[in-house]
């Protein structure tokens, strides 16, 4: 599907906003055709609503993602979930995602690991931040092995959150500094992202 590809590479170019009008023109030439777009476009257009800080949107959307056939788009469809609902507080939605990757059986791909590892890492975050911090580092050392750089950004961002919450402010700064060095590589490799680095 050549929407489904184009808006892929339109948000590798970190450019949201075009994915989610490409997603929609593909939707509505599907509309015509008598055709329904595939679970595989929710998951695009939620990664791009959560891009876009439209975190309600994103949260309804990749729950029709996690109606994919294919475990990889539904997986991905679920930690876009726990991604928008934990940026905008919306607890049921969260738990949603964290009780999908609980539920998920092996074997797991790498991204799956880093996935689940980084919404179980959001779970805990308030409990537990020694906990978090090491779930968060797992999830980046994963996405490190894949070169998935922005999700390794996010992830070392998280674990620099978990630190600071411990009280270990100079762990802290040292994984904000990786985490933007991880930034710095994604915008180096914009347009190489496929459908498992669309967050």
């Amino acid at each position: 599907e050549a929407g489904y590809d184009l808006a892929v590479a339109q948000l590798a170019g970190d450019d949201p906003a075009a994915a989610v009008k490409t997603v929609q023109t593909t939707r509505q030439a599907a509309a015509l055709r008598g055709q329904t777009a595939q679970p595989e476009f929710d998951l695009i257009e939620a990664a791009a609503r959560y891009r876009l800080w439209q975190y309600p949107q994103a949260v309804t959307l990749a729950s029709g993602g996690m109606n994919a056939a294919d475990r990889a788009y539904a997986a991905r469809s679920a930690l876009v979930l726990g991604l928008a609902a934990d940026a905008g507080q919306d607890r049921t939605a969260f738990q949603k995602a964290l009780t999908y990757f609980n539920a998920l059986k092996p074997p797991l791909s790498r991204t799956e690991q880093a996935d689940k590892a980084e919404i179980q890492a959001r779970a805990v975050l308030a409990s537990s931040p020694v906990q978090a911090e090491q779930l968060a580092e797992q999830a980046a050392t994963l996405r490190r092995d894949e070169a998935s750089y922005r999700d390794m950004a996010r992830a070392r961002a998280l674990a620099g959150q978990a630190a600071d919450r411990s009280g270990d402010h100079q762990k802290a700064a040292s994984f904000w500094a990786r985490a933007a060095q991880s930034a710095s590589m994604q915008a180096k490799s914009a347009n190489t992202a496929d459908a498992a680095t669309v967050t």
